[in-house]
């Protein structure tokens, strides 16, 4: 048990350093991964995973812009979006908004 807990102190503490040091990528960046060379995006992004491909370590995404505000028009017909957390989304900009990548297009 103490290996374990200073592994995960190790790992925290060179976690807390990557992310100190970095600037933040930007929307359309490369971002994520685990082991190799990871990237975080910036203030009003997340890092979201190509369709479909939830849950696989180590995979690199793409920053992509995270709304604060999804204004709904009135007449204009919205999809679900099955999020990667498995919620479904009223719409593409409700699923961005809380920062989850795409499981599917379709309720969960």
């Amino acid at each position: 048990m103490p290996k374990f807990l200073g592994l995960c102190a190790a790992f925290a503490f060179a976690l807390l350093i990557t992310l100190s040091n970095s600037a933040g990528a930007k929307v359309g960046d490369t971002c994520g991964g685990f082991v190799i060379n990871p990237h975080f995006c910036g203030l009003h992004e997340f890092c979201q995973q190509a369709p479909g491909k939830c849950f696989i370590s180590d995979l690199p995404g793409k920053c992509a812009f995270k709304p604060e505000v999804c204004i709904r028009h009135k007449g204009v017909f919205y999809i679900p979006q099955c999020g990667c957390n498995g919620v479904t989304y009223s719409s593409d900009c409700e699923r961005r908004k809380a920062g989850v990548s795409l499981a599917h297009t379709g309720k969960c």
